[in-house]
């Protein structure tokens, strides 16, 4: 992306066009930067009696899944919102962040989410 990102405004560089080159040369660096800054950094999430926890920083915060989570072999994406707050959070959990064994069973719980979500008249 970098690559293609770089050799656009190349070519608009060498076809004369400065200022627009200059803007988007500007523009790019600063949607890198902001997609660098990683929010969910330090996260945990965590089923606990029955219930998702969102662990930020020290606290420990109940949260409700959004919607129906996808899991693949490689990537478990939730979606969650604070039930205090209100604040939604999406979390990506790719496989080799995490241990063998928690793995398994976040993907075995985010697939019973999935069930209970499709199931007509679940409330949720």
């Amino acid at each position: 992306m970098i690559v293609a990102e770089t050799g656009a405004i190349g070519l608009l560089l060498l076809r004369g066009y400065t200022y627009e080159s200059l803007f988007l040369s500007l523009l790019a660096v600063g949607l890198m930067r902001r997609l660098g800054v990683d929010r969910a950094r330090g996260l945990g999430l965590v089923w606990r009696r029955g219930n998702w926890m969102l662990l930020r920083g020290t606290a420990t915060l109940p949260v409700k899944l959004l919607a129906g989570p996808v899991a693949t072999p490689w990537l478990i994406f939730l979606a969650v919102v604070e039930l205090s707050g209100g604040r939604a959070t999406r979390l990506w959990i790719f496989r080799d962040s995490v241990p063998r064994a928690q793995w398994r069973r976040l993907q075995v719980r985010s697939e019973l989410a999935a069930r209970c979500d499709r199931k007509p008249g679940s409330g949720r």
